[in-house]
């Protein structure tokens, strides 16, 4: 009680078991107070900022993975197309060599083959 009388000492008067704080000392707790007030939101504050860039953070993971999925999707499918161009104009080049070659002159006969056989 000493300790709260002697903070308020001369701000408060004492009657019965009323304290009437004159207006200086009353706006002294009421800053005081809400001093309190913003300390504790800002600190909440803080703990919603460290929690929603840590989401964020995990965002930018994720966009960042699905980015490099699609253009190895996109690199794969590019092969893809360029593969099969490549296969229809081999199968069109073979298509059209014999029919070059037929065209031109008679189908060559087939050389005969030899029987090799090795003496031992």
């Amino acid at each position: 009680m000493n300790r709260i009388w002697s903070q308020f000492r001369g701000g408060c008067i004492l009657r019965g078991n009323l304290i009437k704080f004159n207006n200086n000392m009353t706006s002294q707790i009421e800053t005081n107070l809400k001093f309190e007030d913003l300390l504790t939101e800002r600190q909440q504050l803080a703990a919603l900022t460290r929690m929603l860039t840590s989401k964020v953070r995990g965002l930018e993971r994720m966009v960042s993975d699905l980015t490099r999925d699609i253009k190895r999707l996109e690199f794969d499918r590019n092969l893809e197309i360029e593969e099969k161009e490549k296969e229809k104009e081999q199968a069109k080049a073979t298509a059209k060599q014999p029919m070059e070659s037929s065209a031109t002159s008679p189908p060559a006969a087939p050389a005969e083959k030899k029987k090799i056989t090795q003496c031992r």
